[in-house]
């Protein structure tokens, strides 16, 4: 039958309108220039190389009612009517409608509900290209080395000529200079009597410029690379905070004073870390001021009390200040039990230990100045509160410790012009770097809800020097002892020796790495990281009281047996939100025991290291160390840990039991986006949080700033977002600072699991003063960095790297640069510096020739090649001989051998290897070739993957498309939609109701094939993709492909379902 076009009133350009009900023609097309052709749907710009043969919009059936699957197909922007409209129109037999988009599995935008479709036919024309031709590629612009030359073709700058490239050929026409300028040209070095300047430029050498480029200045480079400095820029920075006070101490830096703020005392859930909030609070995000029900942030006030120590008494109910401080130093040290910092390290405060009443809900042990001050705001509001913490005998050792005594800290850094970093080893009192010092583990009672949440290690030697103490039981916030706990089926070689007893600690100083990680679910370190020490992942049990994920060593050492205690047990997976697979090595695996590891970096380096919550990549000029997943406790668990965890995504495993023990459980966490409304956080709703842990090693220092989006002078953002924690009525997590375009973990999608669950944070006023706060208004954030003037390293773009990459050399400002391109690897930029070749290499055999009777090659702009018999003689420009030089083919006269040399070809052999033979290689590289075997391509759809396989080129990738499963109507033939939409030229976004495409989900669960279920209900993607075979195919019944044939990919069969439930559905095209 005879198709009509069904306009409606979608389209109401004058060359559709016209078309209304008259019948659809069409022509079969064959375009002898093109190699290949493909329909693309969603846009009407052809990828680069391909050209638009026409352009339209797509077209099918109706989607429901009587009407039956069509396919959908693109019809000319410009249609026609069959036979010039003087047949039968209006029969109503076979109709066609414009397809219009449907959202659901269609993300919109980037698409537009009820909006038409549009579409292009592509083809790949032979010879030809819209671009530039870079060799035998068509390339959209030349590369940096390279200008656009005539014919559009790419052609190599001049060698004096920097990375930025050039505009032609000549070294004047350079955009800046590799080495330096001389009277507006490119040159090697600066001729006699001149010198180069700051900028490279050759200038008089009697001006005797300083590095300002000032005439008789006397400013010269320091140490750090800074012309005129001191020599300080590039020192070491730690950054701390000082509880209760408004000033830093000595010679640091305050970077901003502040707020103190954390979840209420009196609420289960929110963050248990305290913050210091500072006192111009911004938010250039948006943000809604009304009650979201998510994580709180009140103000934070002291609750000492007539019984406490008298220096304390004054500002009992006042509320809690707070100025974060800049050391010159990089490392930082709390010491816990004791005023006295370890030999040669310098004390910057010390004081006592404070965290929330023993009843209430979990805070975090913080060291309050000694001579703690009022802060400003109203008074005893009752909300975050802050008591004084006493030690308590059993696990704890009593001595040296006494009962019911205020427990005493202080904060430390390191000599002057001395760097590192320093980590708790649980489980050991030794340490595999410099002990600092030994002590024991220590937290809150297993079955108390207040206290603080974080572990202590509480050094063997307490001191109150200094300090004003009670021995009197105030009950107010406690401190235990902590013991190892569980059974002998889980590690039982490890809770053989240990089992019962106390866990000892150390603090270890590692100089010259200024950086580590604790890496949770594996106890191997991630490329480029040493192993500092390896074990399993501890916290409490999950029903008991929360407490901290902490990493005891694998070979754990007892402490004494003791009562009353910190329980801390093994940590076991739960599978859900952390995807688990018992046929993959390095998967999780429900109910096993995690393993940690606590890694520096492997070679000495100045660094700093963050974790970048909800992206799945580090910000430019930071390296990936590893990329994770959040992971934390069930949200309505008493028990396990507080902290958020980045966990591994490879696991691996030392002594384990994949059988329940109940200890510590943990969890994958997923956003729940209340309040903010972007479509940035709507779309990650209920799914999993990614993380990225990043090294930054041109920052000397770095930390989380929460309330503001905007970094300390001097400081830089790596990235900003919004504070998150979970519900103010669950129980007590992290607060994190997550990037404000966050992401999904995985491929996955959405799970909405609902196990570790984080929200986003608001102020709540009372203590916390507003203004300059706002009540309900969402908390920003920003991760910021001390960013260092040079690179004791390599540059490499952005990025401050260890050593430049293989194909890469290092100039001399040590800024990483391309080798030649047919070098693989290199000592500088030029064609006779390669140290081996990618391709075929042009060696040198004697030191001269006579001329005479020889065959002078001129290879490139800067090396010619002299040949006479068996001989060749490379040389330069200037006639110096070189070793050699590497070429993509051997020239004429040369011949390649099974070493890739090219050597004379004394038998006059072609390529073929014929004597005399007329055969060449073309530019294609192929023998006796017409120049035209590597422009011939074909096309194909990688459906269920967003990437194509192999050395194919991907044309674009999308969303597969289809009519919904329910309708009758509309396009039988799945799209590949592309991700970049067009927009339509008449565009409508109002529902014309005639037909509809929609995006694809799986239904795999419980249809036998295992692989599959994983991506149950996932939306799936699909990719457009060009190979430089001349044909594809695809093999229905067999993953294998015929002989002589290559695999490109290889799956499933999958259609809709076969039947349903509808009467009407049995004669529905969709079926099958």
């Amino acid at each position: 039958r005879s198709s009509d076009l069904q306009i409606g009133s979608a389209l109401r350009g004058q060359d559709y309108s016209s078309m209304q009900d008259r019948e659809v023609p069409c022509a079969v097309c064959e375009n002898l220039g093109s190699s290949s052709t493909f329909t693309l749907y969603g846009n009407a710009t052809c990828p680069m190389g391909y050209s638009i043969d026409f352009v339209g919009y797509v077209f099918s059936t109706y989607h429901t009612s009587y009407h039956r699957k069509g396919d959908f197909i693109c019809v000319d922007r410009n249609p026609e009517a069959f036979n010039n409209g003087r047949g039968t129109s209006n029969d109503d037999q076979g109709r066609l409608y414009p397809v219009e988009y449907a959202c659901g599995n269609l993300p919109c935008p980037p698409y537009v509900a009820n909006r038409e479709v549009i579409c292009a036919q592509c083809s790949k024309i032979v010879g030809s290209c819209d671009g530039y031709w870079n060799g035998v590629e068509c390339v959209s612009e030349c590369p940096p080395e390279k200008y656009a030359g005539s014919e559009r073709r790419c052609q190599y700058c001049d060698d004096q000529c920097g990375s930025n490239g050039c505009t032609g050929p000549a070294p004047s026409e350079c955009i800046a200079c590799f080495n330096v300028s001389y009277q507006n040209e490119c040159v090697a070095e600066c001729p006699n009597g001149t010198i180069p300047n700051p900028n490279n430029t050759c200038v008089n050498k009697t001006a005797l410029l300083d590095c300002a480029g000032v005439a008789g200045g006397s400013k010269d480079y320091d140490s750090c690379g800074v012309c005129g400095g001191d020599g300080t820029s590039c020192n070491h920075r730690a950054v701390y905070v000082r509880w209760g006070r408004k000033s830093c101490p000595g010679d640091a830096r305050k970077l901003y004073e502040g707020y103190t703020g954390s979840s209420s005392a009196g609420n289960s859930g929110s963050g248990f870390r305290r913050l210091c909030l500072p006192r111009d609070p911004l938010n250039s995000f948006q943000h809604r001021d009304s009650d979201q029900t998510s994580a709180d942030m009140f103000g934070s006030e002291y609750e000492t009390g007539s019984a406490g120590p008298s220096s304390s008494q004054t500002v009992s109910n006042r509320p809690v200040p707070c100025v974060a401080c800049e050391a010159a130093r990089g490392a930082v040290l709390h010491i816990w039990g004791s005023t006295a910092c370890p030999s040669r390290w310098q004390r910057e405060y010390f004081g006592y230990v404070m965290a929330n009443y023993y009843t209430s809900y979990k805070g975090e042990y913080v060291c309050v100045d000694a001579n703690m001050e009022q802060g400003d705001g109203a008074t005893n509001q009752n909300q975050d509160r802050w008591y004084m913490t006493e030690t308590y005998c059993g696990s704890l050792n009593c001595p040296p410790y006494v009962n019911y005594r205020e427990a005493a800290c202080a904060v430390c850094i390191p000599p002057a012009n001395e760097s590192g970093s320093v980590y708790i080893r649980w489980g050991k009192k030794t340490c595999p770097s410099s002990l600092l010092y030994a002590g024991q583990a220590a937290s809150e009672q297993y079955n108390t809800h207040g206290s603080g949440g974080n572990a202590l290690c509480m050094t063997d030697f307490p001191s109150w020097t200094g300090l004003q103490t009670n021995d009197g039981n105030q009950a107010g916030s406690r401190l235990y002892g902590a013991r190892y706990t569980g059974n002998s089926v889980s590690l039982p070689n490890f809770f053989k020796r240990v089992s019962g007893k106390s866990v000892p600690c150390a603090a270890c100083y590692v100089q010259q790495k200024e950086a580590y990680i604790m890496a949770p679910g594996s106890d191997e370190c991630p490329n480029g990281w040493s192993l500092e020490y390896k074990g399993y992942l501890f916290a409490g049990y999950y029903s008991h009281k929360r407490s901290d994920w902490v990493c005891i060593d694998q070979d754990a050492e007892a402490g004494n047996p003791g009562s009353t205690s910190a329980y801390w047990y093994p940590t076991e997976v739960r599978c859900g939100s952390i995807p688990c697979s018992t046929s993959q090595q390095d998967s999780y695996v429900s109910e096993r025991e995690v393993t940690c590891a606590v890694c520096t970096p492997a070679t000495q380096r100045r660094s700093s290291v963050y974790v970048r919550w909800g992206r799945t990549t580090c910000p430019v000029g930071a390296s990936t160390v590893y990329t994770g997943l959040a992971a934390g406790a069930y949200h309505s668990h008493a028990g396990s840990g507080l902290s958020s965890l980045c966990l591994r995504t490879n696991a691996t495993y030392n002594e384990r039991s994949d059988l329940n023990q109940y200890g510590a459980l943990l969890y994958g966490m997923e956003y729940q986006i209340t309040g903010l409304t972007s479509r940035d956080y709507t779309n990650v709703n209920n799914a999993e949080i990614p993380c990225s842990v990043c090294e930054n090693v041109l920052a000397a220092s770095t930390f989380t700033l929460f309330g503001k989006d905007v970094c300390p002078s001097g400081y830089v953002s790596d990235y900003t977002g919004y504070g998150f924690a979970s519900y103010h009525g669950q129980y007590k997590t992290d607060f994190i600072c997550i990037d404000n375009k966050p992401e999904k973990f995985g491929k996955r999608g959405t799970l909405n699991d609902d196990q570790a669950l984080m929200y986003p944070m608001e102020y709540r006023c009372g203590t916390l003063t507003c203004p300059p706060f706002t009540n309900y208004r969402e908390v920003v954030c920003a991760q910021c960095s001390y960013h260092l003037p040079s690179c004791p390293f390599f540059v490499d773009g952005q990025a401050c790297v260890v050593k430049c990459a293989v194909n890469q050399y290092a100039d001399s400002a040590k800024r990483c640069q391309k080798c030649y391109e047919e070098c693989n690897g290199c000592t500088g930029p030029s064609i006779t510096e390669c140290m081996d070749c990618t391709n075929y290499h042009v060696k040198s055999t004697v030191a001269s020739l006579d001329p005479k009777g020889s065959s002078t090659i001129k290879l490139n702009g800067e090396v010619t090649a002299v040949i006479k018999g068996n001989d060749i003689l490379v040389k330069t420009i200037d006639g110096s001989r070189i070793d050699g030089l590497c070429v993509s083919a051997c020239p004429n006269k040369t011949i390649g051998n099974a070493k890739k040399e090219c050597v004379p070809n004394s038998l006059n052999l072609d390529c073929a290897g014929v004597p005399n033979g007329k055969a060449t290689v073309d530019s294609c590289g192929v023998c006796d070739g017409d120049g035209t075997s590597c422009l011939r391509r074909s096309v194909f759809t990688r459906w269920g993957q967003s990437t194509c396989p192999g050395d194919t080129k991907q044309i674009y990738n999308g969303f597969l498309a289809m009519a919904h499963y329910s309708h009758r109507g509309s396009g039988s033939n799945p799209l590949c939609l592309t991700t970049s939409p067009g927009s339509s030229y008449e565009a409508t976004s109002a529902s014309q109701d005639g037909d509809l495409v929609y995006g694809t989900t799986y239904l795999t669960s419980g249809y036998g094939v295992s692989d599959l279920s994983s991506v149950n209900n996932y939306k799936a993607s699909c990719s457009v993709c060009e190979t430089n075979a001349t044909a594809t195919v695809t093999v229905y019944g067999t993953p294998e492909c015929p002989t002589g044939w290559k695999l490109e990919y290889r799956g499933y069969l999958m259609s809709n379902y076969y039947h349903s439930s509808s009467t009407y559905d049995r004669d529905r095209k969709s079926g099958s």
